[in-house]
């Protein structure tokens, strides 16, 4: 589901919270030069994921909005910004298996200090890849995340040590099966490092070991995550 209007401005944003049952998901940072359509305008530097639900249909969906913008969903949804640490695909994140070389810090280029995705409790290494795999989908492509993927990131922000299911897997393979190009996980962010150089390294071996299992036990047929 698309969303049909503008959110510019007060008046337009309390008429969707009138129409719509809203969530944040993610802030992200956009890479060098990419540019998403948001409901209130062009991004050209950080934005953030929402949710949108139709109260009456309950049919969902998902749009982007600018720094500011988000701020103003925040303040009208009485919700703590600071719980949606900036997510950038510049920095490496932390590897379960190493010191953390990837673990961001700030955003220098914020106007303000922004949260870090460092935690207190590490991720564990399944929940990661899980988490790094959808971000950087949302990166490579223009649509927003909602429904069982954003419930995923939720999930993983609220219970990072606590490993995901087999079935979390299963979902990220098929997200990945949807890439217009056929193009598995690997390549995608192979792509984006090639158009992106300053994007640092991620790893999927997990992820890719669950799925491997699924196809053995004939839950899946085909691996796309490499």
């Amino acid at each position: 589901m698309k969303l049909d209007q503008s959110c510019r401005g007060d008046e337009a944003k309390k008429a969707m919270l009138a129409k719509y049952d809203i969530k944040p998901i993610s802030y992200v940072k956009l890479l060098e030069g990419q540019v998403k359509e948001g409901c209130c305008g062009e991004i050209k530097d950080r934005y953030y994921a929402f949710e949108f639900k139709d109260k009456k249909t309950g049919q969902a969906g998902g749009f982007f909005v600018g720094y500011h913008c988000g701020h103003e969903f925040f303040a009208l949804l009485k919700i703590d910004k600071t719980k949606y640490p900036l997510f950038n695909p510049l920095r490496d994140l932390p590897d379960p298996d190493g010191d953390d070389p990837d673990n961001p810090k700030e955003d220098e280029d914020a106007e303000e200090k922004e949260p870090s995705e460092s935690t207190k409790v590490r991720m564990e290494k399944l929940n990661l890849e899980v988490y790094n795999a959808i971000h950087l989908v949302i990166t490579a492509w223009s649509g927003a995340p909602y429904g069982d993927y954003a419930n995923i990131i939720s999930y993983i922000k609220n219970n990072p040590a606590t490993r995901v299911s087999d079935a979390v897997a299963k979902k990220v393979n098929y997200l990945v099966s949807k890439d217009r190009d056929c193009r598995p996980l690997v390549r995608i962010v192979e792509d984006l490092r090639t158009a992106y150089p300053s994007l640092k390294g991620f790893k999927f071996g997990e992820l890719k070991t669950v799925v491997d299992n699924l196809i053995a036990a004939g839950e899946v047929s085909t691996n796309y995550i490499e």
